[in-house]
């Protein structure tokens, strides 16, 4: 299965390898409020926007599988029982 899944990912970065060859040509000037930034090929734009989503989606994730987690542990910690309780002030 590690090799099958190693050739699907060398077959994903050839194809982004190829599309951001045959993609890449310069964009116009990019502005915010009037001033120019620079210029960024569309590739790239494209590129950087995958990224972030990726990032931001991994990220998310993560929290959400950590607080899974934490939930898990916490219900599985023994909980005293009143009659426990009543017991252990008892013997103090």
């Amino acid at each position: 299965m590690g090799k099958v899944k190693s050739v699907v990912f060398l077959f994903l970065g050839a194809i982004v390898a190829i599309f951001l060859y045959e993609n890449w040509v310069p964009a116009p000037v990019i502005k915010i409020f009037g001033k120019e930034i620079g210029t960024l090929s569309n590739s790239l734009i494209i590129l950087i926007c995958f990224v972030l989503g990726f990032l931001s989606g991994s990220l998310i994730c993560l929290a959400w599988f950590r607080r899974r987690a934490r939930l898990a542990a916490a219900s599985s910690a023994p909980q005293e029982t009143p009659e426990a309780q009543k017991a252990q002030q008892q013997h103090e």
